[in-house]
C-alpha cells in the first residue's frame, strides 16, 4: 500500500473496516459508528493531501503533523459517511476523547527521561484525563439516547462541539472518499449494496507480533513493542514535546499577561496641550526622564532636558526629536552632586528664558549606590534626590510664580513608606555607620521629598503654583545599575523575567509624572502625593506639619556659611531670590542643636516585610476574586411559580441564556418550543432538557432570524399547531462582522431586532388569546452607549461606515424603544412586554471574534470570563423572572436588570423616535400592507 503506517492505522484503515461491516451494520440498524479523533484535527497543520496519501518527508517532515492529518481526514469522513448513511439506520460520529494519560505516549522514549519525568508527571496529572475520563465521551456517543437518528456531529466533553471548518466542505469531503475508495481498492458500492468481501483480503498478509507490516512482502517497521524506531520514520518525539509545552505555556502565557496588565499601573489619559509653555525635566537623558520629555514635547512645549552627562543627553534630545517632530528641545547641564551647578543652572535659566511652567524633579540615584560624600559634604543619594532638588526649586520659585499658574512635580517612591524611612535630621550626612545599606539612604531622601511637597504647598498657596510628590512604579529603567550582581550571566535570565513580568517599562513609569504636569483636573489642587495616575495616603509621617516645618528649617539656605556645618550657602552669597525665606534662615549650628526628632519606628528586615505583603497580597487577591465572582453573578429568580398546563416560545434556545432559560421552564412544567436556525443542535439541546428536567413536552422548530419568509412560517406553525402562547421570549442575538440577509438588510439590525419586531406581531393574536400572557425582549446595557440614532440610516445600514459595536449597540436600542411603544399600543390587551439586560455572560454570541477563539488568548479570556462574567445560569435569571414572576403580571413597557426593574437610557424613552421606528419597522416588515 505504500502509506505511512500512522496516517494508515489511524485512518484508511478504518475506512475500510467500516465499509468491510456497512451491510452488517444496517441488518442491524438502529446501529451507530464511533469514530475517535482528536483536537488536532482543528490545528493549521491539519491540511489533507489528497494527492499524496504517503505523506512524505519532503512535504510532511513532523510527526505530529501527520497525526493531525489523520484526524482530520477521520472527520471529514464521518461527516460524507453520515450523507450517505442517511435513512439506513446507521447515524456516526466523531469525537475528541480529551488529552488523556494513556499508551499512545509510549513511543515516546523522551517522557521517561529521570530529569523530565517528575514534570511530566505533575502535568499530566493537572491538565489530562485518565482513561476512565477519556472514554466517557465515547460511552456518549455509543449509548445516549438522545443521539437517536443525530447522525454526523463532532463531540468533545459529551457535547456537540463545532470542529474544523475544512469538515464541513461537502467537496472535500467528496474527494477524499472517492480517493480513499482508490487507495483502498474497496468497491465504490458498498455503502448502497451487498457486495461480496471475501475478494478483498489483502495479499500477502500475515499475523503480526508488535509490529505493523506492510501487505507487500517487505515490512515497514514503525516500533515494536520495546519501543524500538525503526530507520525509515521520523521521529514522532517532537508532537509530545510539543503538546506537553502548548499546556504549560497556555498557563504561564494567561498568568503573566494578568500580571503584566497589572502591574503596568494608570495610564494618563489627558489630552492636554502644552503649546507656548516651557518645561524642565531633571534627568531626561534616560528611563522616565526620557519618557517624561518625551511625552510633553509631543504636546507641544519646550522642553528643557537637565542632565550631568552632555553627550547622552545630546543623544536624548535627538530621538525626542525624532519622536516627536518637535523643534523645542533644549540640553542643559546640571550635576546635581554640586550645589554651584545647580546655582550656574538657575542663573542661566533666570537669564534666558521668559518662563517657566512645570519643574519635574526627576534625577536621581538609585538602589544600591555606594556610600561616598559629595563635595558639598553631603551624602551623595540624599543630596542628589532630595536637597539639590530642594535649592534648585526655590531658587526658580520666582520665574514659576511668574508663569503661574505652573507646577513643581517631585519624583519621589513608594520607598518613602517603608519603616526604615525616618527622617535624620541631625544629620543630613547619613553617616556610614547608620546608613551602610543603600536602601536606607534611598528611603531618606524619598521621604524627604514627600515632607518637602507638603511644606511647600502650604507656604506657596495663593501663588498659582502648585506642588505634587508621586511614586512612578516599579520601573524597568537604569536606575537599578548599580546592583552588578544583576548583571551575572547565570542570574539574567531570571531578572529580566521578573523585570519584565513585575516592573513597568519606562514609558509605563512616566505616566504618572505626565499626569501631575498636564491633567486639567489638578489645577488648584496641591500638596498630594500620587500613583498610578491617583491620588495616595503616603506615609503618616509625611502628615506631620511639625516635622515638615522642622526639615523645611534645617534645609533652607541660609545667608552665611557657618563653617561648623558646612551648610551649602557660600559666605556673603545672598539669595535675592527667596527674600520672602529669608525670616526662617538663623544660624545653622543653631538649627543643627534644635533638630531632633524621635525615630517612631524601629528598623525592619526588609525580607520579612516582602513576605507579609506577599502573603496578606495572595490571601487578598483570593478575597477579592471571591466577593467579585459573588457581585458578578447577580441574583436568582426570587419567584417559584410553576408553568404547568404553558406553553412557551423562545427564540435561540438551542445555546446560552436561550438554552438555559428553556430548561429551566421545562422544569417548570412549561410546554417549551425552541425556534432556532440549525436543527440538529437544536434537537441536541432538547435531548439535553429533557434528560435533565424529566420534561418530554419540548418542540424544535426551524426559525432563520436572518430570513423574514422563515420568520413568517414559523408563526404559521405555531399559530396552527399551538391551542396557546403564554410566553414568547425573543432572546436570539447576533454581533459579528459586516453581512447582508436575504432580506437584503444588516444582518445585526434583522436578526436582533426587525426579525422579532416581526415575529411578536404575528403571534400576537394567540398571545391575546392566551392572555394574561408576556413578551420579553433581551435587549443589553449597550443600548445606554448610543447617544443620538439615526433611524433611516440605522435600519438600512450600509458597509461603509459599518462598527460592530454600533450596530449591536443601536440594535438592542431599538428593540427597548419598539419595547416601550408596543406596551403603549397594546395596552389593556393582556399582554404585556418588558425589555431586559441579562448581564454580561460568557456564551457563544462572541464566536464570530476570531481573535478570541486564538489559543493564546483562550487562557486569559477564561480568567476574565470566570470572573467578571455572568455563568449561563445566572444570566438567564433575570429572563426567567420576567417570564414568571407573580408581581409583574399588570406591568409593562420596564427594562430589568438583576431581577429588578431599573431605568433605561433618556434615549429609549424618546416617544418621538419611537413611533419613527415603529413606522419604519412596519414597512420594512411589510406588516403594514397586512
Amino acid at each position: 500500500m505504500d502509506m505511512k503506517a500512522k496516517f494508515q492505522v489511524n485512518y484508511l484503515s478504518h475506512f475500510l473496516l467500516t465499509l468491510l461491516l456497512l451491510d452488517k451494520m444496517k441488518k442491524s440498524a438502529p446501529s451507530r459508528i464511533v469514530n475517535v479523533s482528536a483536537l488536532a484535527h482543528e490545528f493549521k497543520s491539519a491540511n489533507l493531501q489528497l494527492d499524496d496519501f504517503v505523506l512524505s518527508k519532503e512535504k510532511v517532515s513532523l510527526g505530529f503533523e501527520r497525526y493531525a492529518q489523520s484526524k482530520l481526514a477521520q472527520v471529514v469522513f464521518t461527516k460524507e459517511l453520515s450523507r450517505r448513511l442517511e435513512g439506513t439506520g446507521v447515524t456516526v460520529y466523531a469525537l475528541h476523547p480529551g488529552g488523556v494519560k494513556s499508551d499512545i505516549w509510549r513511543y515516546l522514549p523522551i517522557l521517561e527521561n529521570p530529569f523530565l519525568k517528575p514534570f511530566v508527571m505533575i502535568i499530566t496529572f493537572l491538565f489530562m484525563k485518565d482513561c476512565k475520563q477519556g472514554a466517557q465521551t465515547t460511552i456518549f456517543c455509543s449509548v445516549a439516547e438522545e443521539l437517536e437518528g443525530v447522525s454526523g456531529l463532532y463531540y468533545s466533553d459529551c457535547k456537540v462541539r463545532e470542529g474544523n471548518k475544512q469538515a464541513k466542505d461537502p467537496g472535500l469531503a467528496k474527494k477524499l472518499w472517492d480517493v480513499k475508495l482508490l487507495k483502498t481498492r474497496a468497491p465504490k458500492k458498498l455503502c448502497h449494496g451487498s457486495t461480496s468481501l471475501s475478494r478483498f483480503r489483502p495479499k500477502n498478509s500475515r499475523d503480526y507480533e508488535g509490529n505493523f507490516v506492510r501487505c507487500d512482502p517487505e515490512p515497514i517497521v514503525c516500533f515494536d513493542r520495546r519501543g524500538r524506531r525503526a530507520r525509515n520514520v521520523v521521529s514522532t518525539q517532537t508532537m509530545a514535546v510539543f503538546l506537553v509545552l502548548l499546556v504549560v505555556t497556555a498557563s504561564t502565557i494567561c498568568l503573566a499577561v494578568i500580571i503584566k496588565w497589572y502591574f503596568g499601573g494608570g495610564v494618563c489619559r489627558s489630552k492636554a496641550r502644552l503649546d507656548g509653555k516651557t518645561v524642565i525635566v531633571t534627568g531626561a537623558n534616560t528611563g522616565i526622564g526620557k519618557e517624561t520629555a518625551s511625552d510633553l514635547a509631543r504636546r507641544g512645549a519646550k522642553v528643557i532636558l537637565a542632565c550631568r552627562d552632555e553627550q547622552r543627553a545630546t543623544d536624548a534630545a535627538k530621538d525626542i526629536i525624532a519622536e516627536t517632530g518637535s523643534d523645542k528641545v533644549l540640553v542643559r547641564i546640571l550635576d546635581l552632586n554640586s550645589f554651584e551647578s545647580v546655582r550656574s543652572f538657575a542663573k542661566l535659566i533666570s537669564e534666558t528664558e521668559e518662563r517657566l511652567d512645570i519643574l519635574v524633579n526627576n534625577a536621581g540615584i538609585g538602589l544600591g549606590a555606594p556610600y561616598r560624600l559629595t563635595k558639598d559634604g553631603y551624602e551623595s543619594v540624599f543630596q542628589v534626590n532630595y536637597l539639590s532638588h530642594f535649592l534648585l526649586t526655590l531658587l526658580l520659585l520666582d520665574k514659576m510664580k511668574k508663569s503661574a499658574p505652573s507646577r513643581i512635580v517631585n519624583v519621589s517612591s513608594l520607598a518613602h513608606e517603608q519603616k526604615i524611612a525616618t527622617l535624620q535630621l541631625e544629620d543630613f550626612k547619613l553617616s556610614k555607620e547608620k546608613f551602610d545599606k543603600g536602601f536606607g539612604r534611598y528611603a531618606q531622601s524619598k521621604l524627604a521629598q514627600v515632607v518637602f511637597t507638603k511644606e511647600l504647598s502650604r507656604r506657596l498657596e495663593g501663588t498659582g503654583v502648585t506642588v505634587y510628590a508621586l511614586h512612578p512604579g516599579g520601573v524597568n529603567s537604569d536606575i537599578w545599575r548599580n546592583y552588578k550582581f544583576l548583571e551575572n550571566p547565570f542570574l539574567k535570565p531570571f531578572v529580566t523575567l521578573i523585570a519584565y513580568l513585575f516592573l513597568k517599562d519606562c514609558k509605563q513609569g512616566a505616566q504618572t509624572s505626565i499626569y501631575c504636569s498636564v491633567a486639567e483636573e489638578l489645577e488648584g489642587v496641591s500638596g498630594l502625593y500620587f500613583s498610578d495616575c491617583k491620588v495616595r495616603e503616603g506615609n503618616k509621617l509625611a502628615k506631620d506639619p511639625g516635622l515638615a516645618k522642622k526639615l523645611w528649617d534645617v534645609t533652607s539656605p541660609c545667608e552665611d556659611h557657618h563653617p561648623r556645618c558646612g551648610h551649602w550657602a557660600s559666605k556673603g552669597e545672598c539669595k535675592k531670590n527667596v527674600k520672602w525665606m529669608s525670616k526662617h534662615c538663623r544660624s545653622t549650628c543653631g538649627l543643627c542643636a534644635q533638630a531632633n526628632v524621635h525615630d517612631l519606628y524601629k528598623q525592619a528586615k526588609l525580607e520579612i516585610h516582602g513576605a507579609f505583603l506577599l502573603f496578606f497580597g495572595i490571601v487578598g487577591i483570593v478575597v477579592v476574586g471571591a466577593f467579585t465572582k459573588i457581585h458578578f453573578e447577580g441574583p436568582s429568580c426570587p419567584s417559584s411559580a410553576k408553568m404547568t398546563g404553558k406553553t412557551v416560545v423562545i427564540t435561540g434556545g438551542n445555546t446560552g441564556i436561550g438554552k438555559e432559560t428553556a430548561r429551566i421552564l421545562a422544569w417548570r412544567k412549561a410546554r417549551v418550543i425552541i425556534g432556532c436556525r440549525n436543527i440538529t443542535k437544536g434537537l441536541h439541546a432538547a435531548a439535553e432538557i429533557i434528560e435533565n428536567t424529566g420534561n418530554r413536552n419540548i418542540e424544535v422548530k426551524k426559525l432563520d432570524l436572518s430570513c423574514f419568509k422563515s420568520v413568517q412560517r414559523f408563526a404559521e406553525e405555531v399559530n396552527e399547531e399551538e391551542q396557546r402562547v403564554d410566553v414568547l421570549i425573543n432572546n436570539a442575538g447576533y454581533i459579528g462582522p459586516y453581512c447582508t440577509t436575504v432580506d437584503e438588510l444588516e444582518n445585526t439590525i434583522q436578526v436582533n431586532y426587525l426579525s422579532h419586531f416581526l415575529l411578536s406581531h404575528l403571534l400576537l393574536d394567540k398571545l391575546k388569546a392566551s392572555s394574561p400572557s408576556r413578551i420579553i425582549n433581551v435587549s443589553s446595557r449597550q443600548h445606554a452607549e448610543v447617544s443620538q440614532i439615526d433611524v433611516g440610516k440605522v435600519l438600512s445600514q450600509k458597509k461603509e461606515g459599518y462598527g460592530i459595536i454600533k450596530a449591536y449597540n443601536n440594535s438592542k436600542l431599538c428593540q427597548v424603544l419598539s419595547t416601550i411603544e408596543m406596551s403603549k399600543r397594546i395596552k389593556g390587551s393582556g399582554v404585556t412586554v418588558n425589555a431586559l439586560h441579562p448581564g454580561v455572560v460568557g456564551t457563544e454570541i462572541t464566536r464570530n471574534f476570531r481573535i478570541l477563539q486564538m489559543w493564546i488568548i483562550r487562557p486569559l479570556l477564561w480568567f476574565v470570563s470566570y470572573f467578571f462574567f455572568k455563568t449561563i445560569n445566572s444570566g438567564a435569571q433575570t429572563s426567567i423572572y420576567c417570564a414568571v414572576a407573580e408581581e409583574l403580571k399588570d406591568v409593562s413597557g420596564k427594562y430589568f436588570k438583576d431581577c429588578a426593574m431599573v431605568e433605561c437610557s433618556d434615549l429609549a424613552k424618546d416617544k418621538k423616535l419611537a413611533e419613527e421606528l415603529w413606522k419604519e419597522s412596519e414597512k420594512l416588515t411589510e406588516l403594514d400592507k397586512q
